[in-house]
């Protein structure tokens, strides 16, 4: 009997679900799946709809509006109501700027003016990291006068944004409750202290440097990637700074959310209805690496909320209202750019749709100050590294530029040079290990169960450009190193296309069941993505409320060692012999990884010395003070060489252990004044 029209629509919508049954039953890699975490997000799910039941009894407030309730409130009790309320004013001042980029005719007006504010925001703040300025006192003075000199303007984008949240709710409310509920279990990697390694080395140092010195020291030679596009941290340090503690789940919390709005928008733009909009969001959120960006510091967080807002805005009518929509255009492409080098694969295809787009209607007397606005805000972190350094992507291409800072050759990883085929959207969603320190499933199983809907949507005149965008966006960084994090943002700007494709080929009955065996199947793999979830992270942090001693103990016990350091002796410098998680002490600790060039090349004399004086005299050549051992020591016998050097044993913590080296001669040049680059231009 031959097919109806009807039935090949259908049959072409779950075509990648049968792909995906048969990808979870034939790939030997889908046995490392680990069933905790999925049962823990089901207890969560139902314990936050249980609570927003109760709420709805005392308020008269939509499902949607009091989950969402929920989920803030469990955030504001696990991640401290200091860093939630510096986050607020952080947001708050943010959109008083954006408030004047965006206009009152934007119907996505509150996420756009929050966005393009918090990068004029981390422009002015990256511009002057080397000034000693940066105080909370500073700050508060900045960002409160900004919410007080807008007032009457975010009172108005406070009404819009309630007026839109109103109307999306009441268009689509059982969606919209399904979305939020998906929102707050990817939130869960917000209530989190900061844990992730890349965070502990690197991105830490930022925020803790302003929130202690008052300026960035810009020294690229304890940590090559001190001056790599710095816009995700200095907005974390921005918040840090105020709250007086650390608040990087209270901004991903902002990232996350913002996130959401934009997709939400960006379906609306292209004709969804509600209901597609909300399942696009539950889509986004559902994505193990959202919850587990949602964790750490990675520009792939906000910088997928900046790729959603770019498409958002190139998918409305750019010459029509005005050239505000160019110079928004040309900011969230800067702060694409400023969160990291590689997402100029983002902003290229982005440019090229709205050049195509708009043609010889393009404003050309808006161009200039656009153009200027966009290298503003992308420009002070490669501007610097320029000047210092003579790698303006330092330690990117180093083969071309020839830093002192990093050996003269490439930075590849070459544990991710996996090769790129055709198979790669099979290898990346069933054989995920491969492109990333996670397990199969760890990228979740859009790009195949969504197969369906891509194909449609590359016929469709309405969701075709952005389809062509995100599959480039998503897949043109992996040419160049198959990890499987820098296709998220790609992936998610994929997400809009896709679902809109399924909702052209299935009713709306059949394509809702489609999502949502696709949710689930996503957040039964949300641990895959990140080992901290699988072991039972998020429960320990729901039995000590307030309290992340155990949590450090079992994953960073650097941090509880370099909290007592801070305490006892906060002059301290600190030789790391392990882990080299060196960022919260704000320039006061070192390590031999190749991070710190200078340090490095030391590694394999020190290793290989029958004695320990070429030890001692190392130690006493950069003024170390203690050392932190933790995990594998850099050698064998560091321990003993450690012992040996009669170095008194203060504490320990897990599997890390401080020494306090005996005194030894005063350096010649304090070392870290020695190093600190970021001196030499304020100081005569």
């Amino acid at each position: 009997m031959p097919l109806t029209l009807h039935s090949s629509r259908i049959l072409l919508a779950f075509s990648g679900c049968g792909l995906v049954a048969v990808g979870l039953i034939a790939s030997p890699a889908m046995a490392t799946w680990h069933s905790g975490r999925a049962l823990e997000l089901a207890i969560l799910a139902l314990l936050a709809l249980g609570l927003a039941a109760l709420l709805r009894k005392v308020a008269q407030l939509s499902w949607a509006s009091a989950v969402l309730a929920v989920v803030v409130a469990a955030h504001l009790l696990l991640a401290g109501p200091w860093a939630l309320a510096a986050a607020a004013l952080v947001s708050a001042a943010a959109m008083a700027l954006g408030s004047w980029i965006v206009p009152e005719s934007s119907r996505a007006r509150p996420a756009l003016a929050l966005l393009s504010g918090l990068a004029v925001l981390g422009t002015a703040v990256g511009w002057t990291l080397s000034l000693p300025i940066h105080h909370r006192w500073a700050y508060g003075i900045v960002l409160i006068a900004l919410v007080v000199i807008r007032r009457a303007a975010l009172v108005e984008l406070a009404r819009a944004a309630r007026d839109g949240w109103r109307e999306a709710i009441a268009a689509s409310p059982r969606m919209a409750t399904a979305a939020v509920v998906v929102l707050g279990l990817a939130s869960t990697g917000t209530w989190l202290p900061t844990l992730q390694f890349d965070d502990l080395a690197y991105h830490l140092g930022l925020p803790f440097q302003l929130a202690e010195l008052g300026y960035y020291r810009l020294d690229p030679s304890t940590q090559v990637w001190a001056l790599a596009p710095w816009l995700g941290d200095v907005i974390q340090a921005i918040a840090q700074v105020l709250a007086g503690v650390e608040a990087r789940g209270s901004v991903n919390l902002i990232w996350l959310l913002a996130g959401a709005s934009a997709i939400w928008s960006l379906s609306r733009s292209l004709l969804a209805s509600a209901g597609h909009a909300w399942m696009s969001v539950a889509l986004f959120a559902s994505l193990p690496l959202t919850a587990t960006l949602a964790g750490g510091m990675q520009a792939e967080g906000p910088g997928a909320s900046y790729a959603l807002a770019l498409a958002l805005i190139v998918a409305g009518h750019v010459p029509q209202e005005g050239p505000w929509r160019l110079r928004a255009a040309a900011i969230f492409a800067g702060a694409l750019l400023a969160l990291k080098v590689s997402f100029a694969l983002i902003v290229l295809p982005i440019g090229i749709w709205l050049l195509m787009k708009v043609r010889a209607r393009l404003p050309l007397a808006a161009l200039p100050v656009s153009l200027l606005l966009g290298l503003l805000v992308a420009g002070s972190s490669y501007a610097h590294a320029w000047l210092l350094t003579g790698n303006p992507v330092l330690p990117l291409y180093n083969a071309s530029f020839a830093s002192d800072y990093f050996p003269i050759e490439n930075f590849r990883h070459s544990i991710y040079q996996q090769g790129f085929d055709l198979a790669l959207p099979w290898t990346l969603t069933f054989e995920t290990g491969r492109y990333y320190e996670g397990l199969a499933g760890s990228a979740g199983f859009l790009l195949i169960g969504l197969l369906g809907g891509l194909l449609a949507s590359l016929v469709d005149r309405s969701a075709r450009p952005l389809a062509l965008v995100g599959l480039f966006a998503c897949f043109a960084p992996l040419w160049f190193m198959q990890y499987a994090r820098y296709a998220h943002p790609g992936m998610v700007l994929l997400i809009v296309p896709m679902w809109l494709g399924v909702a052209r080929l299935a009713t709306a009955r059949t394509a809702t069941w489609l999502g949502i065996g696709l949710i689930c199947l996503n957040l039964a793999f949300q641990s895959s993505a990140y080992w901290i979830f699988r072991t039972g992270a998020v429960k320990k942090v729901l039995t000590n409320v307030g309290r992340d001693a155990e949590l450090l103990r079992d994953y960073a016990p650097e941090r509880m060692l370099i909290r007592r350091l801070n305490s006892s002796d906060p002059d301290a410098r600190v030789l790391f012999g392990g882990r080299p998680f060196i960022a919260e002490l704000a320039g006061r600790g070192f390590t031999f990884h190749w991070y710190d060039h200078q340090l490095n090349r030391h590694r394999d004399a020190l290793a290989k010395a029958e004695s320990t004086e070429p030890l001692t005299n190392f130690i006493h050549e950069f003024g170390f003070t203690h050392v932190i051992l933790s995990g594998e020591p850099l050698w064998p016998r560091l321990p003993e060489q450690i012992e040996a050097l009669r170095a008194e044993r203060v504490d320990s913590y897990g599997d890390a252990t401080l020494w306090r080296l005996p005194p030894g001669p005063e350096p010649a040049i304090d070392p870290v004044v020695a190093r600190d680059l970021a001196r030499r231009l304020w100081q005569p």
